[in-house]
């Protein structure tokens, strides 16, 4: 930085022609007298026409506390302008520390003094020593190993010495043992110590790590507060490693917990496993939020990355269609699994599930949701016998919910109904449901468990079954009911008020019951092991005991009962 001010005043004395083995001592007042502050030396000094000198093989020596050389300057030839007080040369200059941890060099040069200016114009190459740094580079890079250089190249060099402002222009190329930035304008501030305190790189910014991970943007600022690092990617921002796709209008990197921060109009790509061979060219999903969190963003500490989404996050999944969406969305490398909370919700093509946290592994598209989870399969199934079939809907509610392939499992507070087009087949209650799911996502079992109740409402009857256990099989096929089975405590009642008011209930330790295999009405219903029916009217009481009853549709609606039956009416 004093190569300007000792340039210009590195004058031949007026009266000698030329002076060969030229050198001259600089120094600067102090509260202890004058102290040496650099060394001007020439093999040869020729003044020239209009106030010039020529200094062939040109070396500068700058000097700490008046003895150490600190910084060493050299030039095959320059030619100094003392009243326009500037020195150029169109051969290189070469610049390094005295214990050559930073070095320098290019082709031409121009220093000024009346703007504090070097400008080295052509072939820029700066190699620093990064144990020499406060800080680095950007993107994790600093490190105390010994050996390690960054190494800068550049068309042009500019450096205001007086404002410690370094600019580099035009193709510019820092190479770091551990990231490579490419950018067409670099600027730098330097600390009076001469470390780096910030720098920004500016127009097509490009930064490629060694680990695979790129970043580009239209300006980053590398900055220094103490020992930590941080970079700011502004403008157009883009990162991208092996596993993730990120764009956003910012990016903010933090070297000292090595965590990437996305700001405004967030979108990060990732494939659906790191664990498998992709499905096809669509097997990955898409994050959109406000902001977004990537920790172990260059994976210095650790192989593992966690994205934390936030605000208006929206998920989708472009192999299966599905579709997600929270107010905070959180991913893990580790196991391949997205949480998503603040009122989330799935939907894929088949139905859509909600609660208070919902958690899906995307790998095998297993998911749970956690408080007041709720669930909706839509079955749209093809025509059955040349009937065209009204659109069947699942829905169903509890406290958690889990889904593995092809299997719900619903736990506590269960509640379930099913719509045939707009007509509600029934409600069932149960503190437990498992629904298993047959081909192109049709339900074909369902097994509730503990406190069953179910109830169903046609017109003016209505019907109610509990039991400890109960069972659906349905043809998956047609659509149709196989049968429901009952186990523990079983008890159905039937009410209806036309053509007359009556009350039927049947109590037994077990029931099945099979549906007739074109339609969901009951072919018949054997019960067993101890069997009590009543029928209740407004003028009489019929009861009817058994080990078991068969309770049949066709050809005619008939009850029988068997083992040591017995009937009691109110007239016998």
């Amino acid at each position: 930085m004093l190569l300007a001010a000792v340039c210009l005043h590195a004058q031949v004395p007026k009266e000698a022609k030329s002076v060969q083995d030229f050198e001259k001592v600089f120094y600067r007042n102090t509260p202890h007298g004058k102290v040496p502050e650099a060394i001007c030396i020439g093999k040869e000094a020729n003044p020239l026409e209009g106030g010039l000198i020529d200094i062939k093989q040109f070396e500068l020596q700058t000097l700490r506390d008046g003895k150490t050389t600190q910084f060493i300057a050299k030039s095959p030839q320059c030619t100094i302008d003392v009243k326009k007080e500037y020195a150029t040369s169109p051969g290189p200059i070469q610049g390094f520390s005295a214990t050559t941890n930073f070095y320098i060099q290019g082709v031409g040069f121009l220093c000024t003094k009346s703007n504090s200016l070097l400008i080295i114009s052509n072939q820029i190459e700066t190699t620093i020593h990064k144990s020499a740094l406060k800080g680095s580079l950007p993107l994790g890079m600093r490190t105390n190993a010994a050996g390690e250089i960054v190494k800068i190249y550049a068309d042009e060099f500019r450096l205001f010495y007086q404002s410690n402002l370094a600019t580099y222009i035009g193709h510019v190329r820092v190479v770091d043992p551990r990231m490579t930035l490419t950018c067409e304008l670099l600027t730098t501030h330097f600390a009076t110590n001469g470390s780096i305190e910030n720098s920004v790189a500016e127009r097509s910014v490009v930064l490629t790590q060694t680990n695979g991970s790129r970043a580009t943007g239209d300006r980053a600022i590398y900055t220094v507060v103490g020992t930590n690092e941080t970079v700011e990617l502004i403008g157009n921002a883009h990162w991208v490693d092996d596993r993730h796709d990120a764009t956003a209008n910012s990016f903010f990197y933090d070297g000292a917990i090595d965590e990437l921060k996305a700001n405004e109009r967030v979108k990060v790509r990732y494939s659906n496993s790191t664990r498998r061979a992709p499905r096809g060219t669509n097997d990955f999903s898409e994050m959109l939020a406000n902001a977004a969190t990537i920790a172990n963003a260059t994976r210095k500490y650790t192989s593992a990355q966690n994205i934390v989404g936030q605000g208006d996050v929206i998920m989708t999944n472009h192999f299966d269609h599905s579709y997600a969406h929270g107010k905070r969305a959180t991913y893990s490398d580790t196991n391949g699994i997205v949480e998503l909370t603040g009122k989330p919700y799935l939907k894929t093509e088949n139905g859509e599930v909600s609660g208070d946290v919902l958690s899906v592994d995307r790998t095998n598209n297993i998911f749970h949701a956690r408080g007041h989870a709720e669930a909706k399969w839509i079955n749209k199934e093809k025509p059955s016998l040349g009937k065209q079939r009204a659109e069947q809907k699942v829905f169903v509610s509890s406290r958690d919910l889990d889904y593995t392939t092809n299997e719900a499992v619903f736990s506590g507070d269960v509640h379930g109904y099913m719509l045939n087009g707009n007509v509600r087949t029934g409600d069932l209650f149960s503190e437990n449901l498992v629904l298993e799911f047959g081909i192109s996502n049709r339900l074909s079992r369902a097994v509730a468990k503990e406190n069953v109740r179910a109830m169903r409402t046609v017109g003016e009857r209505h019907d109610s079954l509990g039991c400890d256990s109960l069972t659906l099989r349905r043809e998956v096929s047609t659509g149709f009911l196989r049968d429901i089975t009952g186990v523990g405590n079983c008890r159905f009642e039937g009410t209806n008020s036309v053509p007359k008011p009556q009350l039927r209930v049947v109590t037994s330790p077990e029931f099945v019951a099979r549906f007739l295999y074109n339609t969901n009405k009951i072919d018949d219903v054997i019960a067993d092991g101890g069997v009590t029916a009543w029928q209740f009217t407004a003028t009489q009481t019929n009861e009817v005991r058994g080990k078991t009853m068969f309770y049949f549709t066709r050809p005619v609606e008939r009850l029988e009962v068997l083992g040591n039956p017995e009937a009691h009416t109110q007239k016998f």
